[in-house]
């Protein structure tokens, strides 16, 4: 199989490896659409620290940091009942970087770390559910503190995570969701999302 491998920039590589089969708990995941995180990617493309004490080491492993992603069950490891082979899933927890990443063609994940999402929808759709369990952490957060409901909220930034965000917000019963962003497309795709005419 292929699978991405990131050096110092501007160094990257497509890999020839073996496919891997999964263990106990483990799913194999072929992956049909994946993310990029803005996060790691763009730190580990100019070699900066995410936090204090951090450190890059290159070459990165192989598929790092591809974590958003969905695609098909190929194969489940021993003792494996959540999923079966077939089922469309998306990864929506970040088990780390030390483990071959999801900008591969196949994938090894903990069949704890994957969901089932609805098979009608485009892959582009779910490969970013992950990033919304990032989102919706914040909101639980924000509901402990009894800051949702029928309140105005501002999200800053209407990009992927904005947009998540604006809807979670809707979803949650604010009265009114303003969106900042320097982008006027963003800004019209945020009324269109929230008036229901792209959801």
């Amino acid at each position: 199989m292929k699978a991405l491998q990131i050096g110092m920039y501007p160094n990257v590589e497509i890999l020839d490896v073996p496919t891997p089969e999964p263990g106990p708990g483990e799913v194999l995941l072929r992956v049909e659409a994946v993310t990029t995180c803005p996060q790691w990617d763009l730190h580990l493309r100019h070699n900066e620290p995410m936090f204090l004490g951090h450190q890059f080491h290159y070459p990165y492993p192989p598929g790092q940091p591809g974590h958003e992603a969905t695609g098909i069950i190929a194969a489940i490891g021993p003792g494996v009942t959540s999923v079966s082979v077939g089922d469309r899933v998306s990864a929506w927890r970040d088990p780390g970087h030390q483990k071959q990443g999801c900008y591969a063609q196949y994938v090894l994940l903990s069949a704890e770390n994957v969901i089932r999402v609805p098979e009608h929808l485009p892959y582009e759709a779910t490969a970013s559910v992950e990033l919304a369990m990032c989102v919706g952490a914040t909101f639980l957060m924000l509901k402990a503190m009894n800051a949702l409901g029928p309140k105005r909220v501002g999200i800053t930034g209407l990009g992927p995570a904005g947009l998540i965000a604006a809807q979670m917000a809707r979803a949650e019963g604010a009265s009114e969701v303003i969106g900042f962003d320097l982008s006027p497309a963003r800004r019209d795709f945020r009324r269109l999302l929230l008036s229901g005419c792209c959801l």
